[in-house]
Formats: C-alpha cells, structure tokens, sequence
C-alpha cells in the first residue's frame, strides 16, 4: 500500500511488477528482479525469509557475495538508469539492508528510505493466520525483520509510514512522504485521487493491534511493543532515532549473544 502510494506521488517502479495473489489482491509493487534477486542473498545466507536466525555485521564483508553486489549495481542501472526519481520494495529488503547499503555506497544516488511499519501483534496474526507460523516464532521473526539495521538506516534520511495511519488518514500520509522526497503534491490529480479514494482501502486490513495495546510503555509490554512505540513517534516531525537504536543495539546484542 505505501508503495503504491510512491507511484502515486511519480516515483518511478518499472512495469515488471508481480501481480496479485489472494492475499494481496491489489497487488505487490515489487520489482520482479529485485525480489528474486533479494531470495538468492538469503539463500547463500542459508536464511529463508521465515528464518529469524540473526545475520552478523561481518556476514556482509565476505567475498561469496561481491558477485550477488555486483550483479545488484547492474541490475539497478539496467531498471533504473535515465530516472529522476526512482524505488524498489520488497519486505526483505529490510533484513539484508546493509548488502543494498553496499551497493548504493557503489554507485552513489541520492538516497532516501521510506520505512513502513505496522503493529507488531497484527503482523504477527497475519503469519499465524495465512503461514501457520506459531506465536513465538513470529513475533521473533518481527523482531528480526524490524531492529537489527535501524541504526544503519537511521544514518540516511528516512520517512516512517505507519499502515494504519495511511488507512486511516491517505492523502495526509502522502503528504509527508512528498515532503520527506521533495516533490510536490496535488490533492486532485488523477493519480492522487484514484489512490486515496479507490486503492486504499480498510477492507482489506484483516488484522488491527487495539489502540491500548500500542504504548510499549507498561510492565507487559514485549521488546516489539517497544520498539514499535519508539518508531511509531518518528511519524511525528523532529521526533529522536535514539529511543529505536538504543532498542536495536540492546536486541542485535543479545541475538547475537545467543548464536555463538
């Protein structure tokens, strides 16, 4: 949903994008080469995307992957050369960011990262509900998606975009990503409207965290309650990374820890 929100706003996706499934009937505006490219990293990873097992800093320093980053710089130029302004998503993308920060580093654009996020208990019911993933597992692999690379991300200008805030409030929300991007917005432009009235839709948000259960501040909460409180205030403006890395230092930490 945010990326289409992206295409809305004349972010260039390319017109090889996967088409919908029924658990995504509207589509998932990724690229198909960056997915498949994106599984052949976390299979030399040995890392399936339902695996949580934690990836160390000095995983991306070895020589087996110069040729998956060489081939990943090749691949954007090919997809993306002669564009203005230009993105790719795939959820995980996330978990192997610093291999993309590699090849960015590479060929130098202009960088900016639009990070969606959504309540970790209606992620969480998602996988139980359509993978059958135990309760435990998935909060792990929440967590494993979501904190390791935060304090690498945070050192890049960054827009945070709740879900359930683009349900509720679209046209807002594409206001501050414009802004965070640098491009202007018009309400009624085709493209705008066809997007905030007709592609977002509340229908097919099957599974809402309660309001009350979102603070991560009380002597229940879990360390993905937390951490979504903490990103969940960089929506607002001039809101802290300190809170989300100091989160994400103390979790890859203590993931790290317990590999060995």
């Amino acid at each position: 949903m945010v990326t289409r929100g992206l295409k809305a706003l004349g972010v260039y996706l390319g017109d090889s994008l996967l088409g919908p499934a029924p658990d995504n009937p509207k589509g998932y505006w990724e690229r198909r080469e960056t997915f498949e490219l994106n599984e052949e990293i976390m299979a030399a990873l040995d890392r399936p995307w339902s695996n949580s097992r934690p990836i160390s800093p000095e995983t991306w320093k070895r020589r087996d992957l110069d040729e998956l980053k060489e081939r990943a710089a090749s691949l954007l130029v090919d997809l993306f050369e002669g564009q203005e302004l230009w993105g790719f998503k795939d959820p995980r993308t996330i978990r192997v960011f610093p291999f993309w920060r590699d090849v960015l580093d590479r060929l130098g654009p202009s960088v900016s990262i639009v990070l969606a996020i959504r309540p970790p208990q209606s992620a969480i019911s998602s996988l139980v509900t359509r993978d059958g993933m135990p309760v435990a597992d998935a909060e792990a692999l929440w967590l494993e998606y979501m904190l390791p690379w935060l304090p690498d991300i945070a050192t890049y200008p960054v827009v945070v975009v709740d879900f359930d805030r683009l349900v509720g409030s679209p046209l807002r929300q594409l206001r501050r990503i414009a802004k965070h991007l640098g491009v202007t917005i018009d309400p009624t432009d085709p493209e705008i409207t066809e997007y905030t009235a007709s592609f977002v839709d509340r229908g097919l948000r099957h599974h809402v965290q309660p309001a009350e259960n979102r603070s991560g501040d009380d002597e229940h909460s879990t360390l993905a309650d937390e951490a979504y409180a903490a990103l969940l205030k960089l929506t607002r403006s001039r809101a802290s990374w300190r809170r989300s890395v100091e989160l994400a230092h103390r979790y890859r930490a203590a993931m790290l820890d317990k590999d060995r």
